[in-house]
C-alpha cells in the first residue's frame, strides 16, 4: 500500500487502490478466523461423536448454474429417536446414493451436531 504512494498516480487513484487492498486484507482475515472456528468445531465433533449409519430418505439435484450439487435428506438414528438433516454435496460418493441407502455419519448425540464422512 505504501508503494502506491510513490507510483506517481493521482491521489484519488492511490486512495482507491489502498482502500481496495485494505478491503481484501479484511476479507482474508475474516476467512482465516472462520476457518479456525470450523477446525475447533470439527475437533470437538471428532472427540465426542460416534459413527452411525444414516439412511437417505430423499435426494434432489441443486443446480447452481456453475456446479451441480445433490441435496440428500438423511435420517440419523439415535437411541432417543434420531433426527432428519439435509446434506448438500458435490462429492461423487454422495451423488451416487439412492433413496434407502446407508451413509456413514459422525454425530454427537448430546448437542446433535453431525458431519457426513466422505
Amino acid at each position: 500500500m505504501i508503494a502506491f504512494g510513490f507510483s506517481g498516480e493521482p491521489w484519488w487513484a492511490i486512495l482507491l487502490w489502498d482502500l481496495g487492498m485494505l478491503f481484501v486484507a479484511l476479507i482474508m482475515l475474516a476467512i482465516w478466523g472462520s476457518a479456525g472456528q470450523s477446525a475447533k468445531e470439527t475437533a470437538a465433533l471428532v472427540a465426542a461423536g460416534k459413527q452411525v449409519l444414516g439412511e437417505v430418505t430423499d435426494k434432489s439435484v441443486y443446480d447452481d448454474s456453475d456446479d451441480v450439487y445433490y441435496d440428500l435428506t438423511v435420517w440419523i438414528p439415535l437411541p432417543d429417536g434420531g433426527f432428519e438433516v439435509t446434506h448438500r454435496c458435490s462429492h461423487s460418493g454422495c451423488s451416487a446414493r439412492r433413496t434407502g441407502e446407508k451413509l456413514t455419519v459422525l454425530v454427537d448425540p448430546v448437542v446433535r451436531t453431525w458431519a457426513v464422512v466422505h
